[in-house]
């Protein structure tokens, strides 16, 4: 970027079109948007996220290149487009908001203000190290930015709550996410064989929303706000112990 800066080329936009959140945290964004002006564009899609995004994100590229570097041809903020595969299966997608690095200050200290809240109403969180209310608030303030948005992408949002929930297993029943425990089940049968099973069938059903939420399939309707609710719901019963 500084090369570019100096030879009179500057990057003015960059476009995000990692797949997985724990790609995205890699980067350090404000940093990025500290480089001379330069605007973050995030994907995001509808019904899907994860790896299911992948062959739409090549489709996309292959065939509007040039919506990416053309200042007049930009894709454009609260705008829906749409990426069809030759099967013709489509999908909808669009771009958050470009972020500043000024917006980017702000949303630190939004967290801060998440997770104090979240301290002062589920007392029970004081007791988790940072990696689970990490996440938890990660979650929780995009749920909270989807409020004021046209458009968001919800089965990330439950993602990022399951995200959550992962930390604490980790925590809880360490080994747990080993290809040996997913084959079996994952996270539900990993909680049900532990002393943590009165809170198996909460899991499994948080796990169940991840799938409407990562995989795009003819048997699953797509995500709406409730789903993202009920997430929540789940993930903070499980965190604070609730069986009932």
């Amino acid at each position: 970027m500084n090369a570019e800066r100096k030879s009179g080329r500057p990057f003015r936009h960059v476009f995000d079109m990692l797949s997985e959140e724990t790609y995205q945290n890699v980067f350090d964004w404000e940093l990025v948007c500290s480089k001379g002006g330069v605007k973050v564009h995030h994907r995001i899609f509808c019904p899907l996220s994860g790896t299911d995004t992948l062959p739409y994100m090549a489709e996309i590229l292959a065939t509007q290149l040039s919506r990416f570097y053309v200042e007049s041809n930009l894709f454009k903020r609260e705008e829906w487009h749409t990426s069809t595969l030759k099967d013709d299966s489509s999908v909808q997608f669009s771009f958050e908001y470009p972020i500043s690095s000024d917006l980017y200050a702000s949303r630190e200290g939004d967290l801060d203000k998440v997770k104090n809240s979240l301290f002062r109403d589920f007392g029970e969180l004081h007791k988790y190290d940072r990696p689970v209310v990490d996440q938890l608030a990660i979650a929780e303030h995009c749920w909270q930015k989807t409020q004021v948005l046209k458009i968001f992408e919800l089965g990330a949002i439950i993602v990022s709550y399951t995200n959550a929930v992962e930390s604490w297993l980790n925590l809880e029943l360490p080994g747990w996410n080993s290809k040996s425990e997913r084959e079996r089940g994952g996270a539900y049968k990993a909680v049900k064989s532990s002393h943590l099973w009165p809170l198996a069938g909460k899991v499994g059903e948080l796990w169940r929303l991840r799938k409407k939420g990562v995989h795009r399939g003819p048997d699953l309707e797509p995500v709406a706000k409730n789903d993202v609710e009920r997430a929540r719901e789940l993930t903070l019963d499980i965190l604070c112990g609730r069986e009932s």
